[in-house]
């Protein structure tokens, strides 16, 4: 096995988790959640053209599948307004996220290196990146209708400017977040394409160091400029408080 090597990381390599800020626990009708400004520390990934190594941590997170359920209708326009952010930018228990909890969960293992060399598992996961695009095009679509909807609304009712402008704000989130969260869906899915199309035989993951080796020079660069995109997609998407506690 030669030397072109992608190091995807460990924890001893990144260190322990860091938790910095306050909570503050915020009330929505039916239940009550935790909107908090923490973040995880997270230093960012590491490439080094010379040596080929790119630095992340892959732990996969855990989700269970749970009973969806359905909020209470909302008491006014500003309430509507509000909640088109709910599972995007408002943080909100998983049995209302109907399509975000559910596209983390699909999403769930595909950085886990320790299986890269299963075709079995690369499969699988292709599989669960098709039914999260799928989720993912119906949950763009109802934001879009009730959007639309919203906005002939306050005109048709001339409320008030504070109404207004929290809505187009909201609405640039959701339309921010929909491109990406697409474009860290598609990422992963070029990442685990490109080691499908090339085969087990081409490259070896050592979990113990956290490195995946190329027989192939060719084969290191160009799986290297997929990861590094992946990387910057999961950065992006770590933007939005309900996926930020996610590491692939």
């Amino acid at each position: 096995m030669s030397k072109y090597v992608l190091l995807l990381g460990a924890l001893s390599i990144i260190g322990p988790w860091s938790w910095c800020g306050s909570a503050q626990a915020q009330h929505i009708r039916g239940f009550d959640v935790e909107n908090t400004s923490t973040t995880m520390y997270d230093l960012p990934p590491v490439y080094d053209e010379k040596e080929g190594e790119v630095t992340l941590f892959t732990e996969e997170p855990f989700f269970e599948k749970i009973k969806l359920l359905r909020l209470d209708p909302p008491m006014s326009l500003r309430e509507r307004v509000e909640r088109l952010v709910y599972g995007i930018y408002t943080d909100v228990p998983p049995e209302y996220d109907h399509y975000g909890y559910e596209i983390r969960r699909h999403m769930a293992g595909v950085g886990n290196a320790t299986f890269f060399h299963d075709p079995a598992f690369i499969e699988k996961q292709l599989k669960n990146i098709k039914t999260s695009e799928i989720i993912l095009k119906y949950w763009g679509e109802v934001l879009r209708e009730e959007a639309e909807e919203v906005e002939r609304l306050i005109k048709e009712k001339k409320d008030a400017s504070s109404t207004r402008t929290t809505f187009k704000y909201n609405r640039g989130v959701v339309n921010a977040f929909l491109v990406e969260c697409q474009s860290w869906i598609n990422n992963n899915k070029m990442a685990l394409e490109y080691l499908q199309k090339i085969g087990p035989r081409a490259y070896r993951y050592n979990p113990k160091k956290g490195i995946i080796s190329f027989k192939s020079k060719e084969n290191f660069k160009e799986f290297a400029s997929i990861y590094e995109s992946k990387l910057r997609s999961v950065r992006e998407i770590r933007g939005y408080l309900p996926f930020r506690m996610m590491v692939y």
